[in-house]
C-alpha cells in the first residue's frame, strides 16, 4: 500500500509540474517580449509611440535599448528611458526586435556592430525583426536584406545603403518579407505597428 501511495504521489507531482510548465508557456505566448531599439537623439517619436502602443495593447512586454542609459530624446523633446544598453541585449530574451528611425539612427545605429550582431542572432533564432524609416539600413548592413523586399525612408543616403545590402527596394509604406518587416517613415507608423503586432501574434 505504501508503495502504491508513493507512486500515486509521484505521478501527481509530475502531472502538476507538466501543468505548471504548460501554464508558463501559455503566459509567455500571451505576453511576448519585444525589444525596441532607439538612438540617443532625434528619435522619430511617432515611429516609437504608435508601434509601442499597439504592441502593449496586444499584451506584449516592451523593453527599450539604446547606446547609453541616459534618456533618449525625440524631435519634439519627448524623452524615452532605456531599460538596457544595446551591448547588453540578448536576442534569445525576446520574440521580436524592432528598430526605430529618425536622424539619430544614422549616427548611433547604422554602424553599431553589436546591433548588427543582435538582429542577425534574432533572425537566425526565428525571431521577428523589424525596422522603420532610417533604421532598415542596420538590417542592410547586417546582411539581412540580401534579395529581400524592403522599404525605408526615401533619401539618397538610405537608398544607397539598401542597394549596397542588395535589398529589393519597393517604396511601399510597409513591406513584409517573411520575418522581416520594414516601414518607410512616420506616416506609416500605424501600419508598421499593426504589421509587427499581427506577425508577432502569428509566431
Amino acid at each position: 500500500m505504501r508503495i502504491t501511495h508513493s507512486l500515486a504521489l509521484i505521478q501527481a507531482l509530475l502531472l502538476g509540474s507538466v501543468l505548471i510548465a504548460g501554464s508558463a508557456s501559455a503566459v509567455a505566448k500571451d505576453h511576448p517580449k519585444v525589444l525596441m531599439v532607439v538612438a540617443s537623439y532625434k528619435v522619430a517619436e511617432v515611429e516609437y509611440n504608435e508601434p509601442r502602443q499597439q504592441l502593449e495593447q496586444a499584451g506584449a512586454i516592451v523593453h527599450v535599448a539604446s547606446v547609453k542609459m541616459s534618456p533618449a530624446t525625440t524631435y519634439s523633446a519627448q524623452t524615452i528611458l532605456p531599460d538596457l544598453l544595446i551591448d547588453d541585449a540578448r536576442a534569445d530574451d525576446y520574440d521580436a526586435i524592432v528598430l526605430i528611425g529618425g536622424e539619430g539612427a544614422a549616427g548611433d545605429l547604422w554602424g553599431h556592430a553589436k546591433l548588427q550582431q543582435l538582429v542577425n542572432a534574432g533572425y537566425n533564432q526565428h525571431k521577428l525583426v523589424a525596422a522603420i524609416c532610417a533604421a532598415p539600413v542596420v538590417l542592410a548592413r547586417a546582411g539581412l536584406l540580401q534579395q529581400r523586399k524592403a522599404t525605408a525612408f526615401y533619401s539618397s543616403d538610405i537608398l544607397s545603403e539598401l542597394k549596397k545590402g542588395q535589398a529589393s527596394y519597393t517604396g511601399n509604406r510597409v513591406e513584409i518579407d517573411g520575418r522581416l518587416i520594414t516601414g518607410n517613415g512616420p506616416a506609416a507608423s500605424g501600419e508598421f505597428g499593426k504589421a509587427v503586432r499581427q506577425a508577432l501574434e502569428a509566431l
